[in-house]
């Protein structure tokens, strides 16, 4: 099962090790990268001076952007073959030739196309050796295709790890007698219990027992046996004797224990080592070994998820699937770049960046260490970097992007009229740190508008009025906002998105790029999470492999560490 190379990278890096240092390097030293990967904020979009679009672009490329439409640049970025447009490209060429009717794609778009291809992990799902086995209806009922799809496949890739650990180590079957679920709110956990009641793969502890009724009365009642039987019949043998015990509140169920967010679970599993008999009395400890799997575990959880493979004496491998990029917190501090970047201060950036959590991101000690020209040492992220990770190109159909651009050119638009109108102050990116020292009560202000309806994106002027009512509620800008910004008449709303409609396609272009690009902030973020499992004594093995197909479920990538 283990896979001939560590990382899925292209067959073009001789090793992990020459991968990953290029990697890191074109992350520190790249200008683009470092702008449109965490220093572009698209709200700020239409507010900025200079202009954003072409203080971050270079010329040839937004030439080359003007003579196409947005859905074939998403082509080019995504499935066109660059190999033979770069092969065919020379300086006198270059204004000769053209691509799909118009303007040839510039040398340096094609390259850093080329090279953010070949830097990102490979997502493909191998498929060749695998054989799926259909889950019964009672355990995929009420779940949507995706979740099927991940349950169906990640349930087989641990039944599969837990052979490879009998044959790396040693550990017999069987192997899925216990299983602790570790959930941040209990009614996760409840609400699951019930579910498997309701799948009748389960015992429900409040159903009529006939048996006990039966027993406590010399009568015969052949109804209740029925029933009975029936549900015996239907639960499948494998889960023939488990049992739902009532719900029981988060104090119940972990009682004295003492939790840090560290990893370390042996109080959680304690129980397991050192089981009680029938009579209360300890019985001989167990030498238990355990796995802790995780399936698309927000933020630092993953990072606790790996490190219980380090803290844990019980625990003998972890499989770990992250998500939720942006919930990750900065171990290193906010990043301090030598090189020009597009840098705005927002208070979350400020925040996020000051952390200095010790669970944060990176992991490893490569990470930490790590020096780069133009950069401070260590390899860092900040969070609009990390939550653009989270996206998925290659699944974006045209309808989808589409309306994702519409959404950020609303929300940028609507900012561009709260600063004409006052309600917050202009940013700048030259002078964000002395406006905050001369405008203190702006201080890590900001308006949060959070979701509106999805008819709010019909027209402009319905999602003003949408937001308007929302942002009335800010309890810093909400009475400004009822008078300069709900006083706004149609005409006057209308008029802004006439004058800025040419921005649209700009933006698009520039979300296109962001989007793109950040396949290599998820690559970064997945393999120091591997590099920290490489770097300890107690790992044997330690690899990273995709378990989902991409269009099913992008956050698809697997950590995979087994102890010696």
């Amino acid at each position: 099962m283990i896979p001939n190379r560590p990382l899925p990278i292209s067959g073009v890096w001789e090793t992990p090790d020459v991968y990953t240092e290029a990697l890191l390097s074109f992350a520190t030293t790249s200008v683009l990268f470092m702008n449109l990967c965490g220093g572009v904020h698209m709200v700020d979009f239409l507010t900025r001076e200079p202009d954003v679009y072409t203080t971050t672009l270079p010329e040839k490329w937004r030439e080359f952007f003007q003579h196409h439409d947005v859905q074939d640049i998403i082509h080019l970025l995504l499935r066109e073959e660059i190999g033979p447009l770069r092969a065919a490209t020379n300086p006198v060429e270059e204004t000769s030739r053209t691509w799909r009717g118009g303007a040839f794609p510039p040398q340096s778009l094609l390259d850093y196309i080329f090279n953010v291809r070949q830097l990102a992990l490979l997502r493909d799902l191998d498929t060749s050796s695998a054989s799926q086995t259909e889950l019964p209806s009672q355990v995929v009922m009420r779940m949507n295709r995706k979740k099927v799809h991940e349950v169906r496949h990640f349930s087989q890739y641990v039944a599969s790890l837990s052979q490879t650990v009998y044959e790396r180590r040693g550990e017999p079957p069987p192997y899925h007698k216990h299983i602790i679920a570790i959930e941040r709110k209990h009614e996760y956990i409840s609400g699951a219990r019930t579910m498997d009641v309701r799948a009748k793969l389960a015992k429900d502890p409040k159903a009529y027992d006939p048996q006990k009724q039966k027993d406590s009365c010399d009568c015969q009642n052949d109804t209740p046996e029925l029933i009975a039987t029936a549900a015996t019949n239907v639960s499948p043998p494998i889960l023939q004797d488990l049992q739902i015990t009532e719900d029981v509140s988060n104090l119940e169920v972990l009682g004295d224990i003492s939790l840090s967010p560290d990893g370390y679970l042996e109080p959680v599993i304690d129980h397991i080592i050192h089981p009680e008999s029938n009579d209360g009395e300890t019985k001989k400890e167990r030498d238990a070994r355990l796995m802790v799997v995780s399936l698309h575990s927000c933020g630092n959880l993953v990072h606790h998820g790996i490190r219980s493979l380090i803290l844990n004496s019980s625990i003998v491998a972890v499989a770990m699937i992250g998500c939720c990029y942006n919930l990750l917190t900065e171990r290193l501090g906010p990043s301090e770049h030598e090189l020009p970047v597009l840098q705005s201060l927002h208070p979350r950036l400020k925040e996020a960046g000051s952390s200095y959590d010790p669970h944060g991101f990176p992991m490893s000690q490569y990470y930490e260490n790590y020096r780069s020209p133009g950069a401070t040492t260590g390899m860092k992220l900040n969070i609009t970097a990390r939550a653009l990770a989270v996206q998925a190109p290659y699944n974006w159909s045209q309808k989808d992007s589409e309306t994702s651009f519409t959404r950020h050119f609303f929300r940028a638009l609507l900012q561009r009229i709260l600063v004409d109108r006052n309600v917050i102050p202009k940013p700048s990116a030259e002078n964000d740190a002395l406006y905050e020292a001369t405008h203190p009560k702006h201080k890590g202000d900001s308006i949060i508008i959070g979701g509106v309806s999805k008819g709010a994106y019909k027209t402009f002027n319905a999602y003003v009025r949408a937001a308007t009512i929302k942002m009335s509620c800010d309890p810093n800008y909400g009475s400004k906002v009822q008078q300069h910004i709900a006083t706004l008449t149609d005409e006057e709303i209308d008029g802004y998105e006439t004058n800025y409609l040419y921005a649209r396609k700009h933006m698009s272009i520039m979300w296109s790029l962001m989007g793109f690009s950040a396949q290599l902030v998820e690559s970064i973020i997945v393999v120091d999470r591997w590099q920290f499992l490489r770097e300890q004594d107690s790992v044997k093995d330690c690899w990273v492999e995709p378990v989902f197909e991409y269009g099913q479920s992008p956050r698809n990538l697997a950590v995979i560490g087994l102890k010696k």
